[in-house]
């Protein structure tokens, strides 16, 4: 290889002369009496003839320098057969001849033009299909006519593998697919309700979809039965973020059997149907947050594990809205209005583990406020309510390690009828930001160290004082 240093870039001819021992271009014979390099010797069985070019398997010894007129740089072999050796040999051998600077610098152009071709050539044998897959991963992602893992190098798909539709008859929804084969249908761009009807009653190849998903849009308000077509099924559907004001008895009846997970998060949503929850048989969760859902109704489920409904205007909970879920684990309620819990609302949830009613309008809980039989952790969190009064027996269940959450409240006196089973039970509470009175009434909690370890460290009395840093002996000596 060509070093660039300033005894070699310097010429060592006269112009117009060739130098003795330098070889000329392709095809010219090597000058008789040409010397080796001072110092230089051969590599083993190395031979020129008359013509030719440097016998190509040659290697020069430890220490050699190249003969002037050899490509070889020090310790560099050739390559083997390459066009790109050849050109690259010839491009040197003008190098080493060249006694015009201008022509000097232009042949060393051609040499960094030689080694790049020879770097392109070697990272060009390397390299397969790559971009291939590349291309095949980015149209299965973009909407890809037929399959579009059939593309992937490795993969192998068969004839019941899911295929994605002629995304021109879909217009304006895009289909995608994963590596997993879960096909999605994404329709936030539709214009209308019959614009969607027209698309989901489509010819589609395979119709069982993994989800369905509408994301922002302002032009759909009412989602009738039928208007998801009478063959698309989906396991998934969201319709988030959009101006969605009913969903009609009837509109999901396709995915009965396939729904597990059904979210219509913050839309305008005031009439739902509540009746088509028993009809689906896989539906694990069912999300309806920041909605204008007025009241709801009962709901029977054998499958639903989450039901979440805060930030509605919901108010009161019918007695048996949730009575026949028996295997519902979270219940979410935050924001929602409510002003009363009726005794008994969350009896018979034996898999009932979460309840949120934050942020909502309760002042008192009566008794059989929560009675809960599940062997799971449990979180309950009343939160930022106007709460100044529990019965006795408002609670049951509650288990070791178990969190309750009464920040911001309007509690202000701690019942050892109310509170003592609780720590009993080793629950923890969080009773940051109440009224809490902390005089004799509360010796019972501040004379027991292990119920002071279950009570939030933020707690405090009404007058600022942190509870935990309340005195035993001053209790002891005036309570």
């Amino acid at each position: 290889m060509v070093r660039f240093g300033e005894e070699e870039l310097r010429p060592r001819y006269k112009s117009g002369e060739e130098s003795e021992g330098s070889e000329e271009s392709e095809g010219s014979e090597e000058s008789e009496g040409s010397e080796e390099s001072e110092g230089s010797e051969e590599s083993e069985g190395s031979e020129e003839s008359e013509g030719s070019e440097e016998s190509e398997d040659s290697e020069e010894s430890e220490g050699s320098e190249e003969s002037e007129g050899s490509e070889e740089s020090e310790g560099s072999e050739e390559s083997e057969g390459s066009e790109e050796s050849i050109y690259c040999a010839w491009v040197y051998n003008r190098v080493s001849g060249s006694v015009s600077t201008t022509y000097l610098t232009m042949t060393f152009f051609h040499y960094f033009l030689c080694l790049l071709l020879m770097v392109t050539s070697c990272v060009g044998s390397t390299v397969d299909t790559s971009g291939d897959n590349v291309q095949a991963a980015h149209d299965h992602t973009v909407g890809h006519v037929g399959n579009p893992l059939t593309d992937v190098v490795g993969l192998e798909v068969s004839d019941t593998d899911p295929v994605c539709p002629d995304p021109g008859a879909i217009f304006p929804c895009n289909c995608t697919m994963d590596y997993h084969f879960n096909m999605d249908l994404d329709c936030s761009y539709v214009e209308s309700e019959d614009q969607l009807a027209r698309i989901m009653n489509v010819s589609f190849p395979t119709p069982d979809f993994h989800r369905l998903t509408i994301y922002g849009n302002h032009n759909l308000k009412e989602l009738r039965a039928g208007v998801l077509g009478e063959t698309a099924t989906f396991q998934e559907i969201w319709m988030i973020f959009g101006a969605l004001q009913e969903v009609e008895e009837g509109a999901l009846a396709n995915s009965y059997s396939t729904a597990t997970d059904i979210m219509f998060t913050s839309n305008s949503i005031d009439k739902f149907c509540w009746n088509d929850i028993s009809s689906f048989s896989n539906l694990h969760k069912l999300s309806l947050p920041s909605n204008n859902l007025a009241h709801i109704t009962k709901m029977s489920s054998n499958s639903l594990h989450l039901l979440s409904l805060g930030k509605n205007d919901i108010r009161s909970l019918p007695l048996t809205a949730f009575r026949a879920m028996p295997n519902l684990q979270k219940i979410f309620l935050p924001n929602a209005g409510i002003e009363e819990i009726i005794p008994d609302t969350f009896s018979g949830l034996h898999e009932l583990s979460v309840v949120d009613l934050s942020h909502n309008q309760l002042q008192e809980l009566p008794g059989g406020t929560l009675a809960l039989t599940s062997k799971s952790h449990h979180e309950i969190y009343f939160d930022n309510n106007n709460i100044g009064k529990v019965a006795a027996n408002a609670f049951s269940g509650l288990m070791s390690g178990d969190n309750m959450s009464w920040n911001s409240n309007q509690l202000t006196v701690l019942e050892s009828q109310v509170w003592r089973p609780l720590l009993d039970a080793g629950v923890k509470l969080d009773l940051q930001d109440n009224p809490l009175g902390c005089g004799c009434d509360i010796s019972w909690l501040v004379l027991n160290a292990d119920y002071l370890s279950l009570i939030n460290d933020g707690t405090t009395c009404s007058d600022g004082e942190i509870f935990v840093d309340l005195d035993p002996n001053w209790f002891k000596e005036n309570c």
